[in-house]
């Protein structure tokens, strides 16, 4: 779920409370009509200086339970963030980008600054390497226990000097709420904390149609095709032909990447729709959704063979070819004019146009067993599933609800 008023990346963004109270007292909507536009800078100055008790009223009113503060560098891109913000974007839970030096002797502001945006739970990305002051962190824990602030915090590596950093870190066992590692062996030496262990986060956008997530997480072949649904394009006969293809592969998955829009194409994808479901549960998919080009190449790059089984010998060219030569898998092709603009060399089989099904599950049967995605490929992609940040997401979502009051 897209958060808008919170970058996460910048932090540079009029908190999400700020416009929740905007639009909740008329004085306010009077005073500054347009706080996105014209009136930006002068709303952002008037909340800023806002009477304490005033602030606090006007929050308490309008608030949710929970609102997460996001504490991140704002002069560093690095991993850490990247991870934040890949499953924050995907929060059910309200956030708020706290963008804080690491290295400053003093956070006081911190917490100043999470007062006036209605920051109820702090979760701070920590590691050695960046809160170089132990002593003002264990500052910034205690003042935020005593304000009533919950916290988790965040530990991104464990010690890398010896052990000093890590017997210090064990003094705010009383300080915080909860503690994320991402790792067993950190884990095991934060075991005052009884850490819970959160596989670091990958971007969705980065990844396959989560649809595929079960059939990548099964570890078996994959044959994939994609298109606008018509006649000529020849997904029936292909997943018609993996019965030939199972005899060697039992577990093969067929996945058909497609999309119809008109009404004349109902007729051919119900034919499609059919053959998928006679092939019963675990075989196959048919994902009936325009994609992006982008999200189509990632899609086909998870299978070990694409296929374009085109049944018509016409001369014209198709553009399918052209996305599916980015995906990086092997491609089985009919021998088709419509690839005549393709040298031969870029296909790894072809099959006549007007091949029998029989015919072509033999090619495509052939071609995988040339062409498997090996093992250790197919088991890091299947790790990849469990880690997209809207997984993640849901995890970091029931930590804070946990810690309600």
């Amino acid at each position: 779920m897209s958060r808008p008023y919170v970058d996460i990346v910048s932090g540079e963004s009029i908190p999400e409370i700020w416009l929740r109270i905007h639009a909740a007292f008329p004085d306010l909507r009077e005073a500054y009509p347009d706080p996105l536009g014209r009136d930006r800078e002068s709303f952002i100055s008037w909340a800023r200086f806002w009477g304490r008790k005033e602030w606090e009223y006007r929050v308490g009113r309008v608030a949710p339970k929970i609102v997460v503060g996001m504490v991140v560098n704002p002069d560093l891109r690095c991993g850490i963030r990247e991870h934040t913000g890949y499953f924050a974007q995907h929060l059910a839970t309200p956030i708020e980008t706290l963008s804080q030096d690491p290295a400053a002797s003093n956070h006081q502001g911190l917490l100043g600054d999470a007062k006036i945006r209605g920051v109820t739970t702090l979760h701070i990305q920590h590691e050695f390497s960046l809160f170089r002051d132990m002593g003002a962190f264990s500052f910034l824990l205690q003042a935020a226990k005593e304000q009533g602030f919950k916290t988790v915090l965040d530990f991104h590596t464990g010690d890398l000097d010896g052990g000093e950093r890590l017997k210090f870190s064990k003094t705010w066992a009383g300080l915080v709420h909860k503690v994320v590692v991402h790792s067993p062996k950190v884990a095991e030496d934060l075991t005052e904390f009884n850490p819970i262990q959160i596989p670091l986060a990958l971007p969705d956008q980065a990844l396959w149609h989560r649809s595929l997530d079960k059939v990548v997480s099964t570890g078996a072949p994959i044959v994939a095709t994609f298109g606008f649904h018509g006649h000529h394009k020849g997904f029936k006969e292909l997943v018609l032909s993996m019965g030939v293809v199972r005899n060697r592969f039992p577990g093969a998955w067929v996945v058909v990447i497609g999309s119809h829009n008109f009404p004349w194409q109902d007729l051919y994808f119900t034919e499609v729709l059919r053959a998928v479901e006679n092939t019963g549960p675990g075989h196959a998919v048919l994902l009936d959704e325009f994609l992006s080009i982008e999200e189509v190449i990632r899609t086909l790059a998870v299978a070990d063979v694409v296929v374009l089984p085109y049944r018509i010998h016409a001369k014209s060219q198709s553009g399918a070819v052209e996305t599916a030569i980015l995906s990086g898998r092997p491609i089985v092709a009919s021998a088709t004019e419509l690839f005549a603009h393709i040298p031969d060399d870029h296909f790894a089989a072809r099959f006549p146009h007007d091949v029998d099904v029989a015919g072509m599950g033999r090619v495509v049967r052939d071609t995988l067993e040339k062409n498997l995605v090996p093992t250790s490929v197919r088991k890091s992609l299947a790790r990849a599933t469990e880690r997209r940040g809207s997984v993640l997401a849901s995890i970091y979502d029931t930590i804070y609800k946990s810690l309600e009051v």
